[in-house]
């Protein structure tokens, strides 16, 4: 038994006598078993022959009411012996005087247990059964010794699992009927032989709905003969160099438009 505890028994078996022996709440009352921060070892008025020991983040008590420890139970401490786990020091008080860094990914932990380094859990394997996974090796050495490209809109995958590709899945396609949008082909085997360019300010798509160009989403300008729509100038460099505010309950806009002000909506049939 450890002479801390020892001691602590000895001296709550005369304070048991008078009534419980020290608790949370004071007063001589038992402490609560309900609460999660009280752990009894034995219910046994003093615990007579009980050899037990709390962890120092803990007091034991012993009374009338049995014995135990108060406080929060320690947390479980990283296993020494686990692949992963590097202990500098299993003494918290020398932790807090040593400099140490853990080398990436390793993270740190520190606390009762002592100090030391570990490493993240692996990431889950890409299920080699999934729809959409393919494989091409499950050596990670290999893996580095060969040359393979996945074809789009497949995505690389590697690490420990080993390489190959992975398929994101369905994809949205573009609407064919938006004005902003040029189809090239719809066949994807067909996309991978053609050669094409985009036009400048469209952007490239090239999923299994097929390839072509997409123009960005139009800005929608606020509407100048709106009746709560103020313009201080249709000019956007204009707008960087002039200083202005918005009479609240206005709002302040800006962009390829312009800028200027914007109220709330008026009701129907006000005029301002």
């Amino acid at each position: 038994m450890r002479p801390y505890a020892l001691l602590f028994l000895a001296a709550s078996s005369i304070v048991g006598q008078l009534g419980c022996g020290p608790s949370p709440g004071g007063g001589g009352s038992c402490p609560d078993p309900g609460d999660p921060d009280v752990h009894y070892v034995s219910r046994e008025p003093e615990c007579p022959g009980v050899d037990f020991a709390c962890s120092p983040s803990q007091t034991p008590f012993s009374g009338e009411c049995g014995c135990g420890c108060v406080g929060p139970e320690p947390g479980v401490c990283p296993d020494p012996d686990a692949p992963g786990v590097r202990y500098v020091s299993h003494d918290p008080v020398e932790c807090t005087l040593i400099d140490f860094a853990c080398s990436p990914p390793e993270e740190y932990f520190g606390g009762e247990c002592g100090c030391g380094c570990i490493d993240p859990e692996p990431e889950a394997c890409p299920d080699p059964d999934a729809p959409g996974v393919r494989y091409v090796s499950h050596d990670p050495v290999e893996c580095t010794l060969i040359d393979f490209a996945c074809s789009p809109p497949e995505e690389y995958f590697g690490g420990e699992c080993g390489c190959g590709c992975i398929d994101p899945g369905p994809a949205a396609c573009p609407d064919p009927s938006d004005p902003g949008v040029r189809y090239v082909s719809h066949d994807i085997e067909e996309c991978h032989l053609i050669d094409f360019r985009c036009a400048e300010g469209q952007e490239l798509f090239y999923n299994e709905c097929g390839c072509g160009c997409i123009s960005p989403e139009t800005v929608v300008c606020p509407d100048p003969g709106a009746p709560n729509v103020r313009y201080v100038s249709h000019d956007p460099e204009e707008c960087m160099l002039i200083d202005f505010a918005c009479s609240p309950p206005e709002t302040l806009f800006g962009g390829p438009c312009g800028c200027g002000c914007v109220g709330p909506e008026l009701p129907v049939g006000h005029a301002r």
